[in-house]
C-alpha cells in the first residue's frame, strides 16, 4: 500500500518533543514524503504552547523542502463531555485536529464515560480526527465510537506508538484490532500515523501496517494512499467548498461522499431534511448507481440522459 503522508508528529513546542518545525520537514524530503501534518500537543499539555500559538499557525509556509505541510493540533479532551483545550478562536487557523484522551489532562472514567468524551468531541466542527482510541487506560466501547465517527464523517487514527512491541499504552495492538475491526464494517476512514516525537520517527508505520495487512483491512479507507484523499476527507468534515470545488480533487471528493451517501445519482448533496439516515442513504446511492448502470447499457438515449454524470465517474468503487 501507497503510504505518503504523516499528519500526527510534535515539534519542541508541545514541550517534550526534540525537533524544530524545519527539521521535522527536512526529514520528511529526505524520507519521500508527500505531505507531513505538525500536531503540537494543545495548551492544556504540561509543557505546550500557548494558545497564541496555534492562532498564528497561518504564517507557516504551506510547502517545505518540496513536502506539503498541514498544520493541526492534537487537541486535548479535558472533559467528559467531549471539551476541548482551544475554542473556536484559536482553532481557526488549524488545518485538522485530533482529539485525544491523555491521563495528564482528564482522569480515565468508567466505560460510558470514556465513550461519552469521544462521541461528545466529535460534534466539535474543529474535530477531525479521534487519536488513539486504542490506549486501555480507556476503556472504550469500540462498536459505539465507530458507529458515531461514521454518522459525524470522522476519521479514526492508527496510532503506531499504539501498536509497537513495547508499548507504554494498555493492550494497544489488541484494541487497535477491534477498532480496525469496527472501522471496515462501517466503511470509516483511518488515518495511520507515527505520533512522532523526534523527526527520525517521521513515517515509521512499520507495525500499524503489519496490522493492517493482518485483519485485511480494505486499503481504500486507508488516507495514507495519496494525499487527495486525506484532503477530500478534510474537505467534507470541514465543508470546504473551496477545495471540493478543485478540478484534480472533485473525482475523490465524489467517492467519499458516495461512500457516506450523500450525494445523489446526479452528484448533487442529498438534502440533509430528505427523511433518511446515513445508511438508508448508502444503499439510496448504491441503488442508482445500478439504475444508471442499467441506463447505459440498455438504452440508446443513456449518453443523453447520463453521460455527463458517467464522464466523471462518480460512482466508481474506489
Amino acid at each position: 500500500m501507497l503510504d505518503v503522508l504523516d499528519i500526527h508528529t510534535h515539534t519542541t513546542a508541545s514541550g517534550h518533543a526534540y525537533n524544530t518545525i524545519y527539521e521535522m520537514a527536512q526529514s520528511a524530503s529526505r524520507k519521500g514524503l508527500a505531505l507531513l501534518g505538525i500536531s503540537d500537543h494543545g495548551p492544556a499539555m504540561e509543557g505546550s504552547a500557548s494558545k497564541h500559538y496555534f492562532r498564528s499557525s497561518r504564517c507557516i509556509p504551506r510547502e517545505l523542502y518540496g513536502v506539503k505541510i498541514l498544520f493541526g493540533c492534537e487537541l486535548n479532551i479535558m472533559d467528559y463531555d467531549g471539551g476541548v483545550d482551544l475554542d473556536e478562536v484559536f482553532a481557526g487557523a488549524l488545518d485538522y485536529g485530533i482529539a485525544s484522551l491523555h491521563d495528564v489532562c482528564i482522569t480515565p472514567g468508567s466505560r460510558a464515560e470514556n465513550t461519552r468524551a469521544y462521541l461528545k468531541a466529535m460534534e466539535n466542527p474543529k474535530v477531525h480526527i479521534i487519536g488513539h482510541p486504542d490506549d486501555g487506560t480507556y476503556a472504550v466501547d469500540f462498536d459505539e465510537l465507530v458507529r458515531h465517527a461514521r454518522e459525524r464523517g470522522v476519521m479514526i487514527e492508527l496510532n503506531e506508538a499504539s501498536v509497537r512491541p513495547g508499548s507504554y499504552r494498555k493492550n494497544g495492538r489488541e484494541n487497535a484490532a477491534v477498532v480496525l475491526d469496527r472501522c471496515a464494517h462501517y466503511g470509516v476512514k483511518v488515518v495511520v500515523s507515527s505520533d512522532a516525537h523526534v523527526e527520525c520517527d517521521i513515517l515509521r508505520h512499520r507495525y500499524a501496517l503489519e496490522l493492517l495487512e493482518t485483519v485485511h483491512f480494505p486499503e481504500e479507507l486507508v488516507v495514507n494512499r495519496s494525499v487527495d484523499a486525506l484532503m477530500a476527507a478534510l474537505a467534507y468534515l470541514k465543508k470546504d467548498m473551496d477545495i471540493l470545488h478543485r478540478e484534480e480533487m472533485e473525482s475523490e471528493v465524489m467517492r467519499v461522499l458516495s461512500r457516506n451517501g450523500m450525494i445523489d445519482m446526479t452528484g448533487s448533496l442529498l438534502p440533509g431534511v430528505d427523511g433518511f439516515d446515513t445508511r438508508m442513504n448508502v444503499g439510496i446511492v448504491s441503488m442508482m448507481r445500478q439504475c444508471t448502470a442499467y441506463a447505459v447499457r440498455y438504452s440508446h438515449n443513456s449518453d443523453h440522459w447520463f453521460g455527463p454524470v458517467l464522464a466523471k465517474k462518480f460512482f466508481e468503487q474506489a
